[in-house]
This record gives C-alpha cells, sequence and structure tokens, in this order.
C-alpha cells in the first residue's frame, strides 16, 4: 500500500540532488552494485535477455546501421538495463527510508556505511588517491578519517613500504613549550651543616 500522505518538502528535495553527487552516495551504489543478492537476480534476467533479432529487423528497416554487429548492441542493451536497475534499486530503499526517517537521518546513515567502508580500505580508489595528494601536501594528520582510510587501502592493496611509512610523515600537533623554570624570589645559600636553618 502506498502511503500517499508522504512527500516532500523544497529544501529535503533539494538537500537528496545534492547528496547524489557526493562520495557517500557513489558509493553506495558500488555497494548495491556488488550486493550478491542483485547480482543473481540481474544475471538471472539478464540472461533472458536478447535483442539480436530486432536489431536484425530494425537494421533490414534501415533504422540502424549495418557495420555494427547485433551481439556488440545486445551487450550494450543489457548493460544500460543493469545500471538502470541500480539507480531504480538504490533510490527505491532511500525513498522508503524517506518514508519513515528524515532527510538528515538517511544521509548520515548512507554517509556513515560510507565511511566505514573507506576506513576499511574498500571504497573507490579515486578517494584514496585524493587522501594521498593530500597527504604529501602536508595537509593531512594522523587522527584524520582520509589518513586512516588510506593506510588501510595500502595494506589491502600491499602498497604499504615495509617501514609502515606513507611518503613523508603526515603532520602532527606542535607539542606544548616546556614550562619556564620557576624563578625563585630568594637566591640565597643554605648550609646544610648548619644547627639553625631557616625554613
Amino acid at each position: 500500500m502506498i502511503n500517499t500522505g508522504f512527500k516532500l518538502s523544497a529544501k529535503e528535495i533539494l538537500k537528496l540532488k545534492d547528496f547524489k553527487h557526493s562520495a557517500a552516495y557513489s558509493t553506495y551504489l558500488k555497494c548495491i552494485k556488488s550486493s550478491p543478492v542483485y547480482v543473481s537476480i540481474m544475471k538471472e534476467h539478464s540472461d533472458k535477455i536478447n535483442i539480436e533479432e530486432d536489431v536484425a529487423r530494425l537494421k533490414s528497416e534501415g533504422q540502424l546501421p549495418e557495420g555494427i554487429p547485433a551481439e556488440t548492441l545486445s551487450s550494450l542493451f543489457k548493460l544500460s538495463i543493469s545500471r538502470m536497475a541500480i539507480n531504480l534499486i538504490a533510490d527505491t530503499i532511500i525513498l522508503k527510508e524517506l518514508e519513515d526517517k528524515a532527510v538528515d537521518d538517511v544521509m548520515q546513515g548512507i554517509s556513515n556505511d560510507a565511511n566505514l567502508l573507506y576506513l576499511t580500505g574498500m571504497a573507490e580508489e579515486k578517494y584514496y588517491k585524493e587522501a594521498q595528494k593530500l597527504l604529501e601536501e602536508g595537509k593531512l594528520d594522523k587522527d584524520d578519517v582520509a589518513y586512516r582510510g588510506l593506510i588501510a587501502w595500502m595494506k589491502r592493496e600491499e602498497k604499504l613500504p615495509k617501514d609502515n611509512k606513507v611518503l613523508k610523515e603526515p603532520k602532527t600537533a606542535p607539542a606544548a613549550p616546556a614550562p619556564a623554570p620557576k624563578s625563585e624570589k630568594h637566591s640565597r645559600q643554605v648550609n646544610l651543616d648548619s644547627l639553625d636553618i631557616e625554613m
């Protein structure tokens, strides 16, 4: 049953639109694509798709050029359907979540999942390349999520040098200066052997 009372505000739609251009959303799509359930369902259905006869008919009607093989067009068609299915599934899951929760909560949840993937070194390589660049420019701290994820990715990809040093040491907070020695008000010397020492 569709809840006809559910609707997104203009502000929420803008937030969602911006979110779809984020790294978290890209990672979210990648997770769906690699899901065993998605892979098996798509394989089951895409194996039954064959448009070679349709391609041959369209060629005979002059609507398609003769130079493109029917197999190539059939493969491209299957690929397009697969990509469209990923986006449909992603949007359906998000909209179902949004029906029950606020936009910010849903997007935060997806972002948290993306951060976990990044920290375990399993996100897309381009994000680690960006982190590596920031490290080379001295813009990363050892406590940054970007740095920790980069180390995890380098370990997974076996790109971490044996001394565990990554290109150059990341910046660390400057050490607090040592406290200045306290100056004594009276600099008199005390004879410890004396019997009348004043304390």
